[in-house]
């Protein structure tokens, strides 16, 4: 499954231990657009919450996680994001 993360972080400290968090937790990532990152994983939205939430600040952070369906998307994005989708949707 792909999950789609996204975070609005305030502080960069926070910032490279989010990132550091996703790549501790899945090896394939893509993160072409600014502030989203899409996750090749088992794991689900909930279980990444809880890996995340240690390094964000709630009062000040925002974050938002969820599963993507690689049949039904859309958007403008170079070629290279949507065949990461279709060679990661499994």
């Amino acid at each position: 499954m792909i999950v789609l993360i996204t975070a609005t972080i305030e502080s960069s400290e926070r910032k490279a231990a989010f990132h550091e968090a996703i790549k501790k937790h899945s090896s394939l990532w893509w993160h072409y657009i600014d502030k989203t990152w899409l996750v090749k994983t088992t794991h689900t939205p909930s279980e990444w919450i809880s890996w995340l939430r240690p390094v964000i600040n709630e009062t000040d952070d925002s974050i938002f996680v969820t599963k993507i369906d690689p049949d039904s998307y859309g958007g403008w994005l170079p070629q290279k994001a949507f065949d990461w989708i279709k060679n990661n949707r499994d």
